[in-house]
Parts: C-alpha cells; sequence; structure tokens
C-alpha cells in the first residue's frame, strides 16, 4: 500500500507531466496550469512557514499596539542639587488628580532616567494621602528612616521640595501651592536635620 508522501509525489508528477505536455483543449490546460501553479505557492508557503518557525494561520502580521500614554515634563535636580533638570517622560494618566500626583512624586523620588540621581532621595517615600483645596495641593508623605550608611548631600531636601513643586504645578492644572507633610506634620525635615522648614 502507497504511503501518503508516495501518493502526493505521485499526484505531483502527474501535474508536472500535464504541464510539459499540456491537452489539445485550452480551457482544460489553462484550469491545469492554475492548478499547478496554486499548488507550487502553496507548498512554498508551507515550507516557507516551517523554515521561519511560524504559525501557518500567521497570514497577516499582528497589528501594532498604540500608545496611549501622554507625555509629561518633570522637574528633578541634579547630582550636586543645586539646578533643575527638565525630562519629558510617558506615563498613564489617571482621571483622578490624587493618583496622579501620588505617581508624579514617586517619579521625581527615583530620580532621572539618564544620570543617578536617585541618591538625592536617601529614603523611601510612600504617599500616604493626597488633600487638593482650590489651588493647594497638600501632600502627606510616610517615610523609612534614613539608614546610617546613606550619604546625605547637602541641599538635597530643598532641590527635592523644588522638584515636587515645579513638577505638580506643571502637570496639573489648577494647582499653584504644594505642601509637603511628613506624617501630617507640615514643615518637618524629611531627611536633612536643620531649622529651617520647606513650606
Amino acid at each position: 500500500m502507497k504511503s501518503f508522501i508516495d501518493k502526493i509525489k505521485e499526484k505531483f508528477r502527474n501535474l508536472v507531466f500535464v504541464v510539459q505536455n499540456p491537452p489539445a483543449d485550452r480551457k482544460e490546460r489553462n484550469r491545469k496550469l492554475l492548478l499547478f501553479i496554486s499548488v507550487v505557492c502553496i507548498v512554498d508557503y508551507l515550507a516557507l512557514s516551517y523554515l521561519a518557525d511560524k504559525n501557518i494561520f500567521d497570514v497577516f502580521p499582528s497589528l501594532p499596539v498604540l500608545d496611549t500614554r501622554d507625555e509629561i515634563v518633570v522637574y528633578l535636580p541634579d547630582l550636586q542639587a543645586s539646578t533643575m533638570m527638565k525630562e519629558n517622560r510617558m506615563i498613564t494618566r489617571s482621571g483622578d488628580t490624587h493618583i496622579q500626583v501620588r505617581e508624579l512624586v514617586k517619579i521625581v523620588a527615583r530620580g532621572s532616567k539618564y544620570e543617578n540621581t536617585a541618591i538625592l532621595v536617601p529614603v523611601d517615600l510612600l504617599v500616604r494621602k493626597v488633600w487638593i483645596e482650590g489651588e493647594t495641593c497638600v501632600v502627606d508623605l510616610g517615610l523609612l528612616k534614613v539608614p546610617g550608611s546613606a550619604t546625605i548631600i547637602e541641599g538635597s531636601e530643598k532641590a527635592f521640595h523644588d522638584a515636587i513643586n515645579k513638577t505638580i504645578k506643571e502637570n496639573i492644572d489648577g494647582i499653584s501651592r504644594v505642601i509637603l507633610l511628613e506624617n501630617g506634620i507640615p514643615g518637618k525635615r524629611l531627611w536633612e536635620v536643620s531649622e529651617t522648614a520647606y513650606y
């Protein structure tokens, strides 16, 4: 009994014979020629799919995913905590302004994508609560203890406050004043030791 592959080979040989020795009838010849070309194209496609390790039903390429994120401007202190750098970031905006403020604080605390400015914030920050009253945004931060081995750069806390202030004002409409609290206490220093408070 002939195997399946032998049967296919025989049919393919018959098609080749018909193409090489076309029948006298023009309609029959065109039909056989079209059938031969179709079989060759299908076999070629199957071989290409096999060699490319693709599914034979992946005829069309996948649709590109549309980027629904918005571009925002973030202000970050430089490594010396003396000037502000401006960076563009892509984020998914939430309809809730409070969630946007939380995200902006996290972005500023993480620092620059291009320089290692995360050392300017030597604590892990947690945004406990956000209040927005009129043109004032109040952000209550919770933080872990400053590790004993952490190097605190002079002026880093003021630079962090300024960066949060500018970033929130730039990206949240109607905000003209930003107040940072630490566990509900206004004006308390976060990691630098000094008598001066930043509002």
